[in-house]
């Protein structure tokens, strides 16, 4: 059995998580979370740049949970060449933004990941289905926010995947599709879950 480091390929699955109020479940997977500097932005700060505005209560509670994950060493955020790039070009233009930054700085991130210390296989969390086309022949585990919910409920860490997956679909003004994709590519990468306190 091998252990997974998680690596965040997309702001969606944060920003759903937040949504619900429950970024905590990240946690109750015993694995390092990784994720690219400019997926953090996306979630945190995109936005509000682009509205001109300060960070609002649901930016700033996934900026307070990076920040002290992070500094308790259960969240690693890096910054890939792609975050480097596109932090110059937004500094030569404040209002710079393109499309697609996380996603390829996630990219980045999975495909060295071994020089950012993350070993064997990952356990990608997204949304993106771009990403399960991209790395179909690569060594991971694939998860999606609903697949996660499932997880946890089997798991005891929520009452039902299906009530949080409703309530979100309360904050948004069309119905989103729950994606149950919770697979291993390669058949002997594994996650665990911790039970809950």
């Amino acid at each position: 059995m091998r252990k997974c480091g998680m690596i965040l390929m997309d702001a969606t699955p944060i920003i759903f998580l937040a949504k619900i109020n429950q970024l905590d479940l990240l946690l109750a997977f015993d694995i390092p979370i990784y994720l690219p500097k400019e997926v953090e932005y996306e979630t945190v700060a995109k936005l509000a740049a682009k509205e001109n505005r300060d960070q609002n209560e649901e930016e700033q509670l996934i900026a307070d949970f990076f920040s002290k994950q992070s500094l308790l060493k259960r969240v690693f955020i890096i910054k890939t060449l792609v975050c480097e790039i596109v932090e110059i070009k937004r500094r030569e233009d404040p209002n710079f933004s393109s499309q697609g930054d996380g996603e390829v700085a996630a990219n980045s991130l999975f495909l060295n990941r071994g020089s950012y210390g993350i070993d064997g296989p990952a356990l990608l969390l997204y949304e993106d289905t771009d990403v399960k086309t991209v790395f179909q022949q690569q060594d991971v585990h694939f998860l999606t926010t609903y697949g996660l919910l499932v997880a946890m409920e089997k798991a005891g860490h929520i009452k039902s995947a299906k009530d949080e997956w409703e309530f979100l679909n309360l904050q948004y003004a069309n119905n989103i599709a729950p994606n149950n994709e919770d697979f291993s590519n390669r058949g002997g990468s594994v996650y665990a879950i911790k039970p809950p306190k």
